[in-house]
């Protein structure tokens, strides 16, 4: 937790670098809209990580109490934090999988692939939800016996890890690495729509497990972002929780069995055509124009919501939990308004 806290400085001065490059070379990389919901979802997430962090401060400790092998108990040397490094992501390259194909897991996963371009403040665009998800792989290192501290570090640094990837600035690294590691290119083709690149290249850190188990694609033919049905709101309670109510309709009516389908299968599963990989289909991106003023009202918003989150992560954790709440409520109800002046015309949900 510490770890990525102590990493914001550097993901917004990277994120500045990253917006005066692509300036300079006069490179879209960046729209107001699209990175303001980026930064406004991963507030969002962050505002309600307490909860899932608290599930893991109660369950890691159990399972390693209760249910451990016991195999690296009392270990912190360098070679078990490099064990449980390659651990940790191998986990992740299942969990991320997971998430992908299953529409229960995709519900949660889908937030970070909502924006139609790429650059650095997509990393940050995250669902909390995810956080609840990803719940059952966090205790497979307590169940080898990794000690809490070594686990929870070897994570953050997994996720913090994933920042740079998420760029276009940089084309392809040395050929020894882009063969081991994950990288902007692999990263990218993780994040198309194009039809050969849905549901490829799951990796964290480590390149390899794709490559293991058949899920690697090469970047090749230019790589268009987002998902296949757009999402057409900058509400960050949309894009958090509509796809809750996405699922909920495809199963509407349709029996308990074919609900049960709908959550378990791939989220492009239905019971006529199965599980088929939709074609590329051209469509502009969602980019509706608005006043300066209405910009500027946005950026006060979110400034606004980043300033209180960072005081609710230095102090307002250890407040009672009716502070605590009024905390995450201000937060909430600023990124919200952050997010209607981008868009006062939005109906307020997806088609």
């Amino acid at each position: 937790m510490d770890i990525i806290l102590y990493s914001i400085p550097f993901f917004i001065g990277a994120m500045i670098v990253e917006f005066f490059y692509a300036r300079a070379k006069k490179l879209p990389y960046y729209r107001l809209n699209d990175t303001l919901s980026n930064l406004n979802a991963g507030i969002f997430s962050q505002t309600l990580a307490f909860i899932p962090l608290a599930l893991v401060l109660m369950l890691y400790p159990l399972v390693y109490e209760n249910w451990s092998l016991g195999l690296f108990r009392g270990k912190t040397d360098i070679l078990t934090f490099i064990l449980c490094l390659v651990l940790v992501d191998f986990v992740y390259y299942w969990a991320h999988r997971t998430f992908h194909r299953t529409g229960l897991g995709w519900t949660g996963h889908i937030v970070h692939h909502q924006s139609e371009e790429y650059n650095l403040s997509v990393a940050l665009r995250q669902s909390w939800l995810q956080g609840v998800h990803v719940l059952p792989f966090l205790m497979v290192p307590a169940f080898f016996g990794f000690e809490p501290a070594v686990a929870f570090t070897c994570s953050a640094l997994n996720t913090v890890y994933q920042f740079w990837i998420h760029t276009k600035a940089i084309d392809k690294c040395p050929r020894w690495f882009e063969a081991v590691f994950n990288t902007p290119s692999h990263h990218r083709v993780h994040h198309g729509r194009n039809p050969q690149y849905i549901d490829k290249n799951y990796a964290g850190s480590l390149i390899i497990w794709d490559k293991m188990f058949g899920t690697f694609e090469p970047e090749k033919e230019p790589v268009v972002y987002g998902i296949t049905q757009a999402m057409q709101s900058w509400n960050p309670l949309v894009a958090q929780f509509d796809p809750w109510r996405q699922l909920f309709k495809k199963g509407q009516g349709k029996g308990l069995w074919l609900n049960m389908k709908y959550n378990a299968y791939p989220p492009g599963w239905n019971e006529v055509d199965g599980d088929k990989v939709p074609p590329l289909i051209p469509r502009d991106k969602y980019d509706p124009q608005v006043s300066s003023t209405h910009n500027k009202l946005s950026w006060a918003a979110f400034v606004g919501a980043l300033l209180l989150l960072l005081v609710f992560m230095l102090k307002g954790l250890a407040q009672p939990m009716f502070t605590q709440a009024a905390f995450a409520l201000a937060i909430v109800s600023l990124l919200c308004l952050s997010g209607y002046w981008q868009d006062p015309k939005s109906k307020g949900e997806t088609p």
